[in-house]
């Protein structure tokens, strides 16, 4: 067994073999990709992993999605009434009084005045983890994560207007309650993409925080890693392939109270207690002397 391993990392493996080793002998894959400073790939396959899992998850959430859509948008223009665009800027019918919030499946719609500032405390401390934010002048989402509230542009001015105008919601052209909804539909397939990616970054943002924190570590308590700084990249990158993995199959089980960034952190830690076994039983099989020998 040893003779095999060491013939295995004496010589370039193809890449596909590695990725095997990192779910069957992680140590012995750990070794070559050290060795032969292998981040590269690495980087790719977890990209790709990120990308992958994004569409899947937009397309197997897309039905959903677009019903809740249908569900806000409903709850908003019983509200406002007709919507429809003037000078670039988001004007409606009804005579209402701003602020204003909409609660809907778990979502919070603020309507404020023109350049008015969200309601940080009110996002952080609310039932909500998740909602929108309309202004005559921009539309913007919100992410709860934590403590910290992340608000990502959805239309800004420049491309309220034009958006508008080409799905037939321009100057002087107004939208009823029923078509609203239909314009909201039709603007999330529309938005399918960036909603995929949306899903992906949600992937790929825990992955760089833990080899963020293995390359520091290492570096700072393990000075012989400074010589080979590619070659700790390349674990750290490859160390993170079978937890991304798992963590993005287990994540379409929707597990109440976890996160993806729960998730991975969680099978992280699982696989290291792994790769910990796996090193001592290599090590073990290392030291133990060979039936020929003296």
């Amino acid at each position: 067994m040893k003779i095999a391993d060491d013939q295995w990392l004496a010589e370039r493996v193809p890449y596909r073999r590695v990725l095997l080793a990192l779910f069957l002998r992680p140590y012995i894959a750990f070794l070559s990709v050290r060795e032969q400073r292998r981040w590269g790939k690495a980087l790719l396959v977890l990209l790709l992993l990120a990308s992958l899992g994004g569409v899947v998850r937009m397309l197997f959430k897309l039905p959903d999605t677009v019903a809740l859509v249908g569900d806000i948008s409903g709850k908003v223009a019983s509200v406002l009434g007709d919507l429809w665009l003037d000078d670039g800027r988001l004007r409606w019918s009804a005579d209402v009084e701003l602020p204003l919030v909409i609660t809907a499946d778990g979502w919070r719609v603020d309507i404020l005045a023109p350049g008015a500032e969200p309601p940080a405390l009110a996002l952080r401390a609310g039932r909500e983890e998740r909602g929108l934010i309309l202004r005559s002048e921009r539309i913007d989402m919100w992410v709860r994560e934590g403590k910290s509230v992340q608000i990502v542009p959805l239309l800004p001015p420049e491309k309220l207007s034009a958006l508008g105008e080409r799905l037939g919601a321009g100057e002087g052209k107004r939208l009823a309650p029923g078509e609203l909804v239909e314009y909201a539909r039709t603007m999330t397939f529309l938005m399918s993409p960036f909603i995929a990616l949306f899903y992906a970054l949600v992937l790929i943002k825990p992955v760089f925080i833990c080899v963020l924190i293995f390359v520091v570590t290492s570096l700072l308590f393990h000075p012989e890693w400074r010589s080979s700084p590619g070659g700790l990249l390349a674990v750290g990158l490859n160390c993170c392939i079978p937890p991304l993995t798992t963590g993005i199959v287990y994540s379409f089980l929707d597990l109440p109270g976890w996160d993806f960034q729960s998730i991975f952190m969680l099978i992280f830690l699982i696989y290291l207690i792994f790769v910990f076994w796996d090193t001592r039983s290599y090590l073990r099989e290392t030291d133990k002397p060979e039936k020929n020998d003296f």
